[in-house]
């Protein structure tokens, strides 16, 4: 069976009684659902290795009143007989008690990871679709012909796309050429990773991509690896700051 342990049962009145609180984890472990233990002391010991004479003084310790008990109930008494015509078996007083404190903080937990991964996911698609709006500027080296049509465009008047002319922060080298991230990116992924260095992010993956020539990135998969690598910095800044 399985059961939860409280830090608490080192600090109640249990202290000074080592063989009560070994004897007492052994009885959450081996409860029931419904908190009982129909067992002799000799099959405890048996299962679970205690030797018998500390499970037989824990036994005593755990059955008697407890005046100072923080929970009303049984005169403060920790474990009752199942069956008051034999001497063994007993039902944990409190076990309802300590199982809804563990399924409530187990419900907790669960929603901090739900909460987490869905902020974890909303923040990747945040960049990934601030990546997806870049301009062609943001993404490779004009040509000079290319460079040549959209000058003869502006005489022409013709509808064209705004060359970004803000300086470049760092070239990833991608497959077939390379890929350009201007300052203008930079400052519209920063409200999206506050707490990301993005330009020495930046320069910390071109490094991998160059040591890792058989995994480059094609120029449309880097903008998924950049989103990603920003989004965990970012995830991992959180973590040491407690946010989930």
């Amino acid at each position: 069976m399985y059961g939860k342990i409280f830090d608490s049962i080192y600090d109640g009145t249990l202290y000074g009684h080592w063989e009560a609180i070994v004897t007492m984890q052994q009885l959450i472990v081996l409860a029931t659902p419904d908190g009982l233990v129909d067992m002799t002391p000799q099959a405890m010991s048996a299962r679970t290795s205690i030797p018998l004479e500390i499970i037989l003084k824990g036994l005593d310790v755990l059955s008697k009143p407890d005046p100072y008990t923080r929970t009303p109930g049984e005169d403060g008494k920790r474990i009752v007989l199942i069956d008051d015509h034999r001497p063994w078996g007993w039902r944990l007083v409190n076990h309802g008690k300590y199982m809804r404190l563990r399924d409530m903080k187990e419900k907790r937990e669960a929603d901090r990871r739900r909460i987490a991964e869905k902020r974890n996911k909303n923040s990747y698609v945040a960049i990934e679709s601030q990546m997806s709006q870049m301009s062609p500027t943001h993404t490779h080296t004009q040509t000079n012909t290319q460079k040549e049509h959209v000058e003869g465009s502006r005489k022409n008047g013709a509808h064209h796309e705004r060359v970004d002319d803000s300086p470049i922060v760092e070239t990833l080298p991608i497959l077939g050429g390379s890929f350009e991230v201007h300052q203008s990116l930079v400052a519209e992924l920063e409200p999206l990773c506050p707490a990301v260095d993005i330009p020495v992010t930046l320069r910390e993956m071109k490094l991998w991509l160059v040591g890792n020539p058989s995994r480059m990135k094609t120029r449309k998969g880097v903008r998924r690896f950049i989103s990603g690598w920003l989004t965990r910095e970012q995830q991992k800044w959180d973590a040491t700051q407690g946010r989930h």
